[in-house]
């Protein structure tokens, strides 16, 4: 993920895949898929809700749950994300 969102102040988070998918993050309620996209001791931090809107644990659950998603879209298109040390490319 490029420039990653903020959450916002409602703390959902919609795909901005325009018009066809509807997949959205509710960090105050988030659903079984998007608790499958973070690890067991992450999931268990967002749903015990003992953190605040700033909460930097919960920005970085949040952009992996993000992310999780972005690379769902990028199979889909047949698009590999590759991670080499300190650079990320896209092989088609």
């Amino acid at each position: 993920m490029f420039n990653p969102p903020a959450i916002s102040a409602n703390m959902l988070w919609h795909c901005s895949i325009g018009g066809t998918c509807l997949y959205t993050i509710n960090l105050c309620a988030p659903s079984d898929a998007n608790l499958r996209s973070i690890p067991q001791d992450e999931a268990i931090y967002l749903l015990e809700k003992q953190w605040k809107t700033n909460d930097e644990q919960v920005c970085m659950i949040f952009h992996e749950m993000v992310n999780a998603h972005w690379e769902d879209h990028l199979k889909e298109l047949d698009i590999r994300h590759v991670d080499q040390g300190d650079t990320v490319s896209y092989s088609f």
